[in-house]
């Protein structure tokens, strides 16, 4: 499960009652990401897996990082909650980041990277006119 955007972790909440294998939260700002980890430490403690692993969530701030997802993933003690925490923009990490059967995406709107309005307008009009759709044309490259 992809989760774009953290918020104010309602859908994030709702999703891991469904048990996802893997649940992947790219958020951009670094006060909610502070936010996210303090509700995942949480839910860590409610399942009983206790502290944090190491190396749980990431920094990503430069779209050349590298991202290995198997040692980023924090699990309970039964192997059943695995939430990873991405700080970066959608745009930037998306490519790193694998693949998903499910998408959540609450993007925040910002502008997108390199373009000034005018051109930001042409790429959205030409993907359908929204972010979302700006989203399904690069993963379907």
């Amino acid at each position: 499960m992809l989760e774009i955007g953290w918020g104010l972790g309602y859908s994030a909440t709702a999703i891991q009652k469904r048990r996802p294998r893997r649940h992947v939260i790219v958020e951009c700002d670094s006060g909610v990401m502070t936010r996210a980890e303090a509700w995942k430490q949480a839910l860590l403690k409610e399942e009983g897996g206790g502290e944090e692993a190491p190396g749980s969530s990431h920094n990503n701030k430069s779209s050349n990082s590298s991202n290995n997802n198997d040692s980023n993933e924090s699990s309970s003690r039964n192997g059943r909650m695995s939430i990873v925490l991405v700080q970066g923009y959608w745009q930037q990490v998306l490519a790193s980041l694998g693949q998903f059967t499910a998408v959540l995406m609450d993007d925040f709107p910002l502008p997108l990277e390199g373009l000034g309005e005018e051109d930001e307008a042409r790429v959205l009009a030409s993907t359908g006119g929204s972010r979302w759709h700006h989203f399904l044309d690069l993963i379907v490259r």
